[in-house]
């Protein structure tokens, strides 16, 4: 039972993975481009450690200007600093939906699932294989 789970798990993780880039293309699509600049770093404290958030302001293709936040904080050191310029996509009716253009922001989760699914796929199946080569041939299990 634990091999079906485990193949289970990875067909799931794998699919929301693959949902996830479909979506970020669809996002890129039918985005515009546009610079924006890191106008803060805000820091938010758990209770075991502090994260920080760049917050960058942008004018839309109206002329108005706009703030969005970083979907993902870090702990550390921080590869932005206030005043830096920073590329961004957005659409155009959806000021809120901006997101930072770099690799992690993008394409950091759909990644993440998609290898971890295809992991689990591979180990689920390779114990699932196992599991009817033992039921088919139990001398061998035996040995």
């Amino acid at each position: 039972m634990k091999n079906v789970f485990v193949l289970l798990a990875g067909l799931t993780s794998l699919t929301f993975g693959i949902y996830l880039f479909q979506s970020r293309l669809s996002f890129i699509y039918r985005a515009t481009k546009t610079e924006g600049v890191i106008t803060e770093i805000e820091s938010r404290r758990t209770s075991s450690k502090t994260y920080y958030y760049p917050i960058v302001s942008y004018r839309d293709v109206e002329g108005d200007q706009q703030t969005m936040h970083f979907d993902l904080g870090t702990t550390g050191g921080f590869d932005y600093s206030v005043g830096e310029t920073i590329t961004i996509l957005y659409i155009p009716d959806e000021p809120d939906s901006a997101k930072v253009w770099v690799f992690w922001e993008m394409w950091g989760v759909p990644s993440v699932l998609s290898g971890v699914g295809i992991i689990f796929i591979l180990i689920g199946i390779g114990n699932l294989r196992g599991y009817f080569s033992q039921k088919q041939n139990p001398e061998v299990a035996n040995e």
